[in-house]
């Protein structure tokens, strides 16, 4: 039987905490003095960017506006969708 969504999205997240534990030694390091809020702020810019750079290499003739595109997140790369698309 697959996966329901919600299982998932927590195996995703269990793999990055399995990765995580490799590179910390098993446990997420607490009081390191890092700025956690800061950092998580540049990765999001980055995912942003990725995001971006992703659906312009989908169609890097298609504007990018805001709800011009649906992205297909199954990891099919040749299959989205655009709803202003007739045949959509």
């Amino acid at each position: 039987m697959a996966l329901e969504n919600n299982e998932r999205v927590m195996k995703k997240i269990q793999e990055r905490f399995d990765l995580g534990g490799k590179k910390y030694q098993n446990q997420i390091p607490i009081n390191t003095g890092r700025d956690y809020m800061k950092e998580s702020l540049e990765e999001i810019l980055d995912l942003i960017i990725y995001i971006a750079t992703k659906l312009v290499e989908m169609d890097p003739d298609k504007d990018i506006d805001q709800g011009q595109i649906i992205v297909d997140c199954t990891g099919d790369d040749d299959d989205w969708e655009d709803p202003q698309d007739e045949n959509w």
